[in-house]
């Protein structure tokens, strides 16, 4: 049954009558400009009968090719509708690196028709060919939903004539869509709770909300799941983390899984989860830690292997058994009948790079899921193929989108455009079904599509009968049948099936959900829960079945998904089910329940901060501790209640070292706080804890709160080389934040030590005078390695200091070749004239980075081609590497996390280094735009700001991170320079150049030399 155009519109007027606008530029009405390719076909194309041949499959299986070019060219998401039509969006504006988008294009969504069900299309038809940037497609509700960067857009169909009704209507807007490249919003699913879903990639930031939203009103999205309410029009963020989400799926309890690209692969989508990054930190200052992915283990070899040597070498033995390479697309989790019953809820995923298929095996591990590689299903001898999504048809076959092209997903060697294919993949012959159109069946037909076997009919069965509650045409039998199956089905999956879709049908409340909190089934108990989290407030006899439920459940993963959803219930009782949830003993050291409970109250625990520390005195996990701790300390101005408090609770805790691992880490960067009222008596107890790490923190507190002993104390710790060396260090940081007028003299006593040299130089940045900048200079060529580096760091970091640099390098006493590009640009930041002019006359080469990016990148890149890293010395490209790489990204599992990832990256392309090296900042993120600030010690810091509370912000440098209090900032410039500096390879020789590179593209890790240089 159609949903009819007057109804719809009432459904869609939540959203406004808002015409499609502003999305093509002047003349963007006409025909499509003539669709061309940047790239010759070096690497020669199968047909599609061909490409088919060369997959190696289980036994039994075959391949059917259901379209291919011209009849589907660009493919890049699809989706089902109610009819069993494929509809495929294809994108043609994405174009090479250099180009970002072609907006001279335009993309379109295709509906592909396969009636007698042969596994080849019958039908072809486009239904609308005007789209920019289209990423994505999913059906509904009288029309298609499409990804359009920036937009979401509806386009109307309510007669069902494959022709839009009009022009399409924004949902959405704000979507970043110049900055990104293949990290874009994307994915569009139907989800079992009836909301929209969609996935964000990390490379920028996106402010989305509904057009004419003010920006304060806006939700920021960086690399996420979100999910819009087609009704309510609520949007907000699932869970958020990874790096480019690019596929997703929900097994048959309804648990989402979603796959990603460089880290690991794949990840359990729990609500309000943070989870690991590429890069960066998550936009939430107050997570503190994130969650890892659930599989246990990498579809590569990460022992120190670049898997893009495939190019040149092919895969090692080592990658191949592995999977095959990071790169995944699309996920698919079987649940159908068609395949062998041993398939049914295996995870599938497109290997990119890997020209494959992986299988993964989802069991349960501690509260939540771990995935486990299986011998991959599918290995495929075309070249070209470039698997970007996988779907399950009305069949129960596995419908296979093929982007098909010889380069990479960033295609910085260009783009084929006229090639694509879409494969089903099915075990034996498709049984004969017959042609089947949902919307023609009746109510009663369609609640019994939901415990087909095959969960295509019963997500398109749910999707028609939401459409029909919408439209006023659900009747009341249908309703009472729905809650009828849901108290009468014997299986989970059954009663699933039924209770999804009476949730979207709009026949779910409180009183109907709370006795399914004693259903004898897991899945059942915590689909209640996320349930009666949905309802717009939350009762009383809620929150009271919640704590009853809590206090008998021994299912972990209620736990977990209680834990994860806790912040969605509120009212008395809360900080009660709180209290509860940390009291949990066995959970204490699992992988993913301490931080989901502390995302939880990570929130609340600010704004009560009595109720927060009654949590600490009860809770035996760690982590829970030291994060309550933390975030109650760092509103100690504002808030001191929290902490006194949590001193009092300190003195019966048995988890003090956290508690005050907590606090030292608030307060990190303060030079003196207010000594809190409870502090003398507390401090007198933990002096004699017999715990050493106890007594260091807390003589590290007593420094910030201005006791003098504590100082002593600290002086001693640091003094002793048979204590912990990492305890050293962090004792002789606190005394550095702290500050006192002996410190000079007592820094010059460890500059030379050989485990704190270089924190004893740093901290002449803040305390030291022009002679100590003297000083440091003159005994530069006395310092280790690491003690050289501090010294440059700390010289470029003032005005003053840096006229001692400058004189220092002119007269030979620091070599020229030491300053680095990173310590060049600290010092141009400043912008002071007198010292511009020197610094260009000292290094020329600034001038030239300025002026001529362009032909500096393509001289580079002929050096480099034709055997011009042949001769290079792979262990020199390795110190090099450790020296002006390693602080900012990691390579072979080693070096820093600041940038991006690179063993994973094009890095066997010269092109794509030599332009991220030499000219960074063309397309930085707004996460990585630098800053400026100048402090009221005299101290100049340049670097991202990743990180703020009331009292500190913290500062990521090109080198480390640093953290500032806030009365000392006197100024903040921003810029829109990347944190990678400029320069890097000017500052090296021509071989120094080679070495580095050759380094750069090497598929495995080399040994250092056997001494330094």
């Amino acid at each position: 049954m159609m949903v009819r155009k007057s109804n719809l519109s009432k459904t869609l007027g939540m959203f406004g009558s808002i015409l499609f606008f502003g999305l093509y530029i002047a003349g963007r009405a006409m025909a499509q400009k003539e669709i061309y390719d940047t790239q010759e076909e070096i690497i020669p194309r199968l047909t599609p009968d061909e490409a088919v041949a060369s997959m190696t499959l289980p036994p039994g299986f075959e391949v059917d090719v259901f379209a291919a070019e011209p009849h589907v060219q660009q493919p890049i998401a699809s989706a089902w509708d109610s009819r069993g039509r494929l509809w495929v969006a294809e994108n043609y504006t994405y174009a090479e690196s250099q180009r970002n988008f072609d907006t001279a294009l335009l993309d379109r969504i295709i509906i592909f028709e396969d009636r007698d069900k042969d596994g080849k299309f019958d039908q072809r038809k486009v239904f609308w060919d005007k789209a920019s940037k289209l990423t994505s497609v999913e059906v509904g509700f009288g029309g298609i939903w499409a990804l359009c960067p920036p937009q979401l857009l509806f386009i109307p169909d309510l007669d069902g004539d494959d022709q839009p009704d009009g022009p399409p209507q924004v949902i959405l807007d704000g979507f970043e869509a110049d900055n990104v490249r293949h990290n874009f919003v994307n994915g569009l699913r139907w989800g079992m709770d009836g909301w929209l879903y969609g996935r964000h990639g990390i490379q920028a930031t996106s402010f989305v909300g509904f057009p004419d939203q003010a920006i304060a009103e806006r939700t920021a999205l960086n690399c996420c799941i979100w999910r819009l309410h087609p009704q309510t029009k609520r949007f907000e963020i699932v869970c958020q983390g990874t790096t480019n989400p690019w596929g997703m799926d929900w097994d048959e309890h309804g648990h989402l899984f979603f796959i990603n690209t460089v880290i690991g692969h794949l990840w359990h989508a729990l609500p309000n989860a943070h989870f690991e990054r590429m890069y960066g930190v998550d936009l939430d200052p107050y997570v503190y830690r994130l969650l890892p992915q659930v599989a246990d283990h990498v579809h590569w070899n990460s022992a120190g292997e670049d898997w893009l040597a495939v190019r040149k070498i092919g895969i090692s033995k080592e990658t191949d058994l592995a999977g095959g390479g990071h790169a995944h697309s699309g996920l698919l989790i079987y649940q159908a009948d068609q395949w062998p019953k041993e398939y049914r809820g295996e995870l599938f995923t497109l290997n990119f790079h890997g020209l494959r298929l992986n299988r993964e095996h989802l069991e349960r591990q501690g509260a939540g899921f771990v995935g486990r590689h299986r011998p991959d299903f599918i290995m495929v001898g075309d070249k070209w193929f470039r698997g970007i999504d996988l779907t399950v048809g009305p069949d129960g076959a596995v419908y296979v989108l093929d982007w098909s092209d010889i380069g990479e997903c960033h295609e910085n060697d260009g783009i084929h455009r006229h090639s694509g294919r879409i494969y089903r993949i099915r075990y034996g012959n498709v049984a004969p079904t017959h042609f089947v159109d949902l919307r023609a069946e009746t109510d009663s037909n369609l609640i019994a599509y939901l415990t087909n076997a095959n969960v295509w009919f019963a997500r398109q069965a749910r999707l028609v009968l939401h459409e029909r509650m919408v439209a006023g045409k659900l009747d009341a039998e249908s309703e009472k049948l729905l809650w009828q199956r849901v108290q009468e089905s014997k299986s989970a999956r059954e009663k699933l099936e039924h209770l999804w879709t009476a949730h979207v049908c709009d026949l779910t409340t409180t009183e109907t959900l709370l006795p399914l909190l004693s259903d004898e089934n897991e899945h059942v108990r915590l689909w209640a829960i996320k349930l009666l989290a949905e309802m717009p407030e939350t009762k009383a006899e809620t929150m009271s079945a919640l704590l009853q439920l809590l206090k008998r459940e021994n299912s972990s993963l209620v736990h977990l998904y209680l834990a994860s959803l806790l912040n969605q219930f509120s009212g008395e009782g809360w900080w009660e089910l709180a209290s509860l949830l940390a009291t949990n003993r066995e959970l204490a050291s699992d992988r993913d329940y301490p931080l989901v409970l502390w995302y939880a109250l990570k929130d609340r625990s600010a704004t009560h901060p009595k109720e927060a520390v009654n949590v600490v005195r009860r809770n035996p996990i760690a982590p829970i501790s030291e994060f309550l701790a933390r975030r109650l300390t760092s509103q100690i101005q504002s808030v001191p209640e929290g902490v006194e408090l949590l001193l009092e609770a300190l003195e019966q805790s048995e988890q003090r070292a956290e508690i005050l691992n907590g606090m030292v880490a608030a307060l990190r960067g303060r030079r003196k706080v207010e000594m809190p009222k409870a502090w003398p008596t507390t401090r007198d107890l933990l002096e004699q804890d017999s715990d050493s790490a106890v007594r260091q923190l807390a003589a590290s507190l007593g420094v910030i709160f201005g006791q003098g002993n504590d100082a002593a104390i600290l002086r001693d710790l640091i003094a002793d080389s048979k204590q912990d060396g990492a305890a050293r260090r962090d004792a002789l940081r606190s005394l550095i934040e702290a500050g006192n007028g002996e410190l000079r003299e007592y820094l010059w006593k460890l500059a030379f030590d050989r485990d704190l040299g270089d924190v004893a130089i740093r901290g002449f940045s803040a305390h030291g005078t022009v002679d100590d900048a003297q000083k440091l200079a003159d005994l530069y060529a006395k310092f280790s390695l690491v003690g050289k580096t501090a010294t440059i760091q700390t010289l470029t970091e003032r005005s003053a200091f840096i006229e001692v640099l400058l004189l220092a390098v002119a007269d030979g006493r620091v070599p020229r070749e030491a300053v680095d590009a990173s310590a060049l640009r600290q010092m141009q930041l400043l912008g002071e004239s007198s010292l511009l002019g020197k610094i260009e006359s000292l290094w020329p080469h600034v001038k030239l980075i300025a002026q001529d990016k362009l032909h500096h990148i393509q001289a580079l890149e002929q050096k480099f081609a034709n055997g011009g890293l042949d001769n290079a010395d792979l262990k020199s490209g390795r110190l090099l590497w450790n020296q002006h790489c390693a602080s900012c990204h990691r390579l072979f599992g080693e070096g820093a996390a600041i940038g991006p990832e690179l063993t994973g990256s094009q890095r066997s392309n010269v092109r794509y280094l030599l332009e991220n090296i030499i000219d960074p900042s063309a397309s930085v993120a707004d996460n990585f735009r630098v800053s400026t600030y100048l402090l009221a010690t005299g101290q100049v810091i340049s670097g991202v700001p990743i990180a703020k509370s009331p009292g500190s912000v913290t500062i990521q440098t090109a080198k480390e991170q640093i953290v500032i209090a806030a009365e000392d900032i006197e100024d903040v410039k921003a810029s829109t320079l990347s944190l990678m500096p400029e320069g890097l390879l000017d500052a090296l020789t021509e071989s120094q150049q080679r070495d580095l590179f050759a380094y750069l593209q090497s598929p495995t890790q080399v040994p250092l030399p056997s001494k330094e240089p």
